[in-house]
């Protein structure tokens, strides 16, 4: 499983990877969503953990641009939301929006990966 986690803060792309050490995932990091634009432009994800809070563009609008990206490589893959914001309106919110699935920070290992699990 080939993962993008994207993330404006370095510490929780570094948890995320702790947390799926020890599974044959390939994990990838970007620090913004222009990162994550230029890197699913040339590489195909499986699974694309996405912080939602982040400057300059949000986890929502990168969702959108990764899914409307001409020539992108990774327009299809599973969109997982990860953030602070939790309750039913948010999760109505991002299932509206177009994600797979979303997490409450911070994050348990077990149920990262029965999330990605899950999606694909």
């Amino acid at each position: 499983v080939k993962i993008l986690a994207v993330d404006d803060t370095t510490m929780n792309l570094k948890v995320v990877k702790k947390l799926l050490q020890g599974t044959n995932a390939m994990i990838d990091t970007a620090s913004s969503g222009a990162d994550a634009l230029v890197m699913t432009l040339h590489t195909q994800y499986d699974v694309i953990l996405m912080d939602h809070q982040m400057p300059e563009m949000d986890g929502i609008e990168c969702l959108h641009r990764i899914r409307n990206q001409e020539g992108g490589k990774s327009r299809n893959s599973k969109m997982i939301c990860l953030t602070a914001n939790t309750g039913d309106e948010m999760a109505q919110l991002y299932h509206e929006e177009g994600f797979d699935g979303y997490l409450s920070k911070p994050v348990k290992a077990d149920i990262l990966k029965k999330t990605i699990q899950s999606v694909i």
